[in-house]
């Protein structure tokens, strides 16, 4: 079998383990959990069991990384950076299912903000001065992809205020204390619909600049 048959296929495994797994299954799985909560990993069925559980967690981590694996075979990544990508997979998903915390370092938030704010700057400045020296559809390419950056960096500062102030989503004795419940409640929907626009501005933006390279082949 072709080394790009393999990838696509491999892209469409993970795609529908994302899909059914990560997405479809959990309007299930998620409600039963948080009903009964960690007493539902019981081994009493294959559906609360705990190997069925970690499949589950790891749909969208492992899947991605399936899809990803399967674009980069179809598009023949260089061998070097195939097995960099490789390496640095298996190490991402030990440390995501491995690596835990029971403490809480205020100082790690505080630094990964100041990092995703200065990363912003950085995109926002290039992409800017690259629209600059381009043409219509690009400069079109590059509005939709600095919007989804937009909505990015608000969704990243939502998560300030849903795990801090004023939520306290990571402070539960404050969250009831302060009765922020609701406020958690309207943070979290409005960090998804930031997150889901953030996302859906930038796939527009790469299928326009598809159908841009796809007119000129």
């Amino acid at each position: 079998m072709k080394t790009r048959t393999v990838g696509i296929i491999l892209f469409f495994v993970g795609i529908t383990y994302m899909a059914v797994d990560g997405w479809l299954l959990s309007w299930w799985l998620v409600p039963d959990y948080r009903q009964i909560g960690p007493a539902f990993i019981s081994d009493i069925s294959f559906y609360s069991s705990r190997s069925f559980f970690t499949f589950w967690a790891l749909s969208i981590p492992l899947g991605s990384l399936i899809t990803a694996f399967g674009l980069a075979l179809y598009v023949r990544l260089e061998k070097v950076r195939l097995l960099i990508f490789i390496f640095g997979s298996l190490l991402f998903l030990i440390w995501l299912g491995l690596w835990s915390q029971s403490v809480l370092y205020p100082v790690l938030y505080g630094i990964c903000g100041g990092l995703i704010l200065l990363s912003f700057s950085m995109a926002i400045w290039s992409l800017a001065n690259t629209r600059m020296h381009s043409d219509g559809v690009t400069k079109n390419v590059l509005d939709l992809r600095g919007i989804s950056y937009i909505f990015f960096v608000i969704t990243a500062w939502g998560m300030c205020g849903l795990l801090g102030i004023p939520s306290f989503g990571l402070h539960p004795e404050q969250l009831l204390e302060y009765e922020s419940y609701s406020i958690l409640i309207s943070m979290g929907a409005k960090v998804v619909i930031c997150f889901t626009l953030g996302w859906i501005f930038l796939a527009a933006s790469h299928y326009l600049e598809y159908l841009k390279q796809k007119r000129v082949a």
